[in-house]
């Protein structure tokens, strides 16, 4: 098909001023595997006349069968299949502060990929400080209470026996 336009825009491109135009072979059958109506012209075959094959440089060779080289030898790149991607996501949200891998990279199961600086985590580890100081607080208070308590019961311990042995002594 490329052979025979080539051959069209060549044969059109002539410097003779005299027809040279290819003409369709109406007298070839179509194999009957190439067309619905068998018995018809090819319209796919192009005669020319003498001076267009020249103009052309067309030529004439011997059909013959011979074995194809079914091998190519080409250079190039092997290259990763581009589209191939892996979701990632993390049960926070938040800010990447640091990558800690490369494109490429063979990553092994369970090693971090990033660093993920969250509000959420923030929070958390602030309402942990804020609740290991209260905690600290409320032992310390609690403390100081069981002192002052302890002092108070160990006054009324004291008054309590000052008080047995006076009314020992008035018994006597």
């Amino acid at each position: 098909m490329l052979l025979s336009a080539t051959v069209l825009f060549v044969a059109g491109c002539g410097t003779n001023s005299h027809n040279t135009a290819p003409e369709v072979d109406d007298t070839v059958p179509t194999p009957a595997s190439q067309t619905n109506q068998p018995g018809l012209p090819d319209k796919r075959l192009v005669r020319m006349d003498k001076d267009a094959e020249h103009a052309a440089q067309l030529g004439y060779g011997e059909a013959r069968d011979r074995l194809l080289d079914m091998n190519v030898v080409v250079t190039g790149e092997v290259l990763a299949n581009a589209n191939t991607q892996t979701h990632v996501t993390t049960p926070v949200t938040g800010r990447v502060t640091k990558i800690l891998v490369s494109i490429g990279d063979h990553i092994p199961e369970g090693k971090p990929l990033l660093i993920v600086r969250s509000t959420d985590i923030q929070q958390a580890e602030s309402d942990l400080l804020q609740g290991e100081q209260q905690v600290r607080s409320d032992l310390k208070q609690a403390l100081v209470q069981i002192d002052c308590d302890t002092a108070t019961a160990k006054a009324q311990v004291k008054l309590s026996e000052t008080i047995y042995q006076r009314l020992k002594n008035l018994v006597e």
